[in-house]
């Protein structure tokens, strides 16, 4: 890809964003980088924090790629480690909780994601405090509160599909992870609501990706 003679920050930023939506991995990154080199020269660090905790949840999902993922996840810790609380730090914790969840530790999940809930309530970053939500309610169903966790996945899902979050990208995931918790607790019933209400919402905003990587919860949902 050839950027401009003098590409800015925020243009590269969105560059990346374009990208993403076209599921165009190797520009996506590569204006990430470039955006978070140039944000780094200006001496906009939450800037470079933002790019680097987006680089690395790239390379997790497109990638596989746990180590490198692991590396700008550290580097986006260390840049923040210097800053004053921002959504930046929510951002963080929210991905370090969606982390543990893999990694089968729901207690620490909860915790980080209660820590980004909080911060995205006291900055006004309805996306952020949302899908942290919805991870605290996929930890709570883990650690063996079903009801409670359910009750907060509905709320991270309503918010979604009522266009509540800013950027769409964490909407989708906690659409995703509602359809999930369904089939995993078997609740079919409430699966197959949501799975209608998601899917007029993702047709709505022309966005099939969200009921598409999660087509294999929402097939199950229906199939039962």
């Amino acid at each position: 890809m050839r950027f401009p003679s003098e590409p800015s920050p925020g243009g590269l930023e969105g560059l990346s964003w374009a990208t993403w939506w076209l599921e165009d991995v190797g520009p996506c990154l590569e204006a990430r980088e470039g955006a978070y080199r140039l944000y780094r020269r200006a001496g906009d660090m939450r800037g470079a924090a933002r790019m680097a905790l987006w680089l690395s949840d790239d390379h997790m999902e497109f990638r596989g790629a746990g180590a490198v993922a692991g590396g700008w996840l550290r580097r986006a810790s260390r840049i923040l480690d210097e800053l004053e609380p921002s959504p930046e730090h929510g951002w963080l914790a929210v991905f370090e909780g969606f982390a543990a969840l893999g990694e089968h530790d729901p207690a620490r999940a909860e915790r980080l994601a209660r820590v980004a809930r909080e911060s995205g309530r006291r900055h006004g970053a309805v996306d952020l405090e949302m899908f942290a939500l919805a991870c605290e309610g996929m930890a709570q169903i883990a650690l063996g509160d079903v009801a409670g966790g359910l009750v907060r996945l509905d709320e991270a899902a309503a918010a979604a599909v009522g266009g509540e979050y800013e950027n769409l990208v964490p909407a989708a995931w906690s659409c995703c992870l509602v359809m999930s918790a369904c089939e995993r607790v078997r609740d079919f019933d409430r699966g197959a609501q949501w799975c209608h209400r998601i899917e007029e919402f993702s047709r709505g905003v022309d966005a099939r990706f969200v009921t598409g990587v999660c087509r294999a919860h929402y097939g199950v949902i229906h199939a039962w």
